[in-house]
């Protein structure tokens, strides 16, 4: 390989990294498919711990709408043992925890995965699959696309025995930059 060759190869990988920024696209990509299975798929926080221990809220009662809550329906109804006033049709159900809807309507109870309707899970990511934003050529943002869903995700960080959820892991920011440098080396080698 002659000089002119060797600069010539060297100046084509340096605008391949530059301009399309293999490395840091796939690796980003890569970390949020991650991270979304660790919150929405496996229930564990940036810790790696189980998300409220793994338990859904079993002792605290509420009424839930028929019309908008996702999964198997439900007839509408009070609590058995409160006494009513009103004769007006319910529109709405009780429940004696969050625990029982989930499992009225389906949901798995076995560990918490904040998978209710999928809204917040399809604002991070499609089920799954990674979404990022490109904001320049070497910066990408992931996480939530809207307002209501950053506020969701602050009152889920903010509950007992929650955690931080949606920072990356240890593991996460560790297989970010092992990703990272192997697609940086793959480019750099060829």
């Amino acid at each position: 390989m002659t000089t002119q060759e060797f600069i010539f190869k060297n100046k084509a990988m340096i605008n391949r990294i530059v301009e399309k920024d293999e490395p840091l696209r796939i690796a980003a990509l890569d970390t949020t498919a991650r991270q979304a299975t660790r919150i929405f798929v496996d229930g564990k926080n940036s810790d790696e711990g189980l998300i409220g221990q793994g338990a859904y809220n079993d002792n605290k009662p509420l009424y839930a709408n028929p019309k908008i809550t996702p999964g198997r329906k439900f007839s509408t109804g009070g609590n058995p043992n409160a006494k009513r006033k009103k004769t007006t049709p319910y529109k709405t159900k009780w429940f004696p925890s969050y625990r029982a809807l989930k499992q009225a309507i389906g949901q798995p109870i076995d560990k918490v995965r904040l998978v209710f309707s999928g809204d917040l899970r399809s604002d991070f990511s499609n089920k799954g699959i990674a979404q990022v934003n490109k904001i320049n050529q070497h910066a990408y943002d992931f996480g939530f696309k809207r307002a209501d869903s950053i506020k969701k995700a602050a009152g889920l960080e903010s509950k007992r025995g929650y955690g931080k959820i949606f920072s990356l892991s240890n593991k996460e920011q560790d297989s970010f930059f092992t990703i990272a440098g192997k697609e940086f080396l793959r480019i750099t080698t060829i």
